[in-house]
């Protein structure tokens, strides 16, 4: 996990924090924290975001439209 979206995660829980603690969590954590850091954040996808969840939606229902009309044809 990566401790910069740590707040994220804790506000999707339903625990509120304070704006400025919300932004500085992962470097306080990583500063005063025993955190064990592995610098191999290249290895894995990061969170697919809203804008990106409806532009694959539409893109697949584009797809399906044109396999559709050439089928069609």
């Amino acid at each position: 996990m990566d401790v910069h979206e740590f707040s994220g995660y804790l506000t999707e829980a339903g625990i509120q924090l304070e704006p400025q603690v919300s932004e500085s969590l992962g470097s306080l954590l990583l500063c005063f924290g025993d955190i064990e850091v592995d610098k191999n954040w290249g290895d894995r996808a990061p969170p697919e975001t809203e804008d990106q969840k409806k532009a694959r939606i539409l893109l697949l229902l584009k797809l399906e439209e044109r396999k559709k009309s050439e089928e069609e044809r």
